[in-house]
């Protein structure tokens, strides 16, 4: 699918265009788009930033959960004479606290950037 960024015109010129057009592409069904005025844009851009913090911060609440939960499971291995198994229970912890690092750097450079 090809995204196209159409210029919105200036506040005088907009009174007469509307907001959404119709695109065909060859046979297939017209495709909406949505025509957004610069003010609009930056509002959504905004809007996905939050987002996106929120959904940094879900993923790295959920990953120190889990985090906890895998290590009471090593522990439970261990206790049961799978010292291999949780050896390898740990090691994923270890990837574990790796990726939600990466997490909270990305929110981070969100937040400072």
């Amino acid at each position: 699918m090809a995204l196209f960024n159409i210029p919105f015109a200036e506040p005088e010129e907009s009174r007469a265009l509307q907001d959404v057009a119709y695109v065909a592409f060859g046979n297939q069904k017209p495709l909406l788009l949505t025509l957004m005025k610069p003010r609009d844009k930056e509002r959504t851009i905004m809007e996905s930033i939050e987002k996106a913090k929120v959904r940094l911060a879900h993923w790295i609440s959920h990953n120190d959960h889990h985090e906890e939960e895998y290590e009471a499971f090593a522990q439970q291995l261990e206790s049961a004479g799978q010292g291999a198994a949780a050896g390898h229970v740990r090691e994923m912890i270890e990837y574990t606290r790796q990726g939600t690092d990466c997490l909270r750097k990305s929110l981070d450079a969100i937040n400072n950037g």
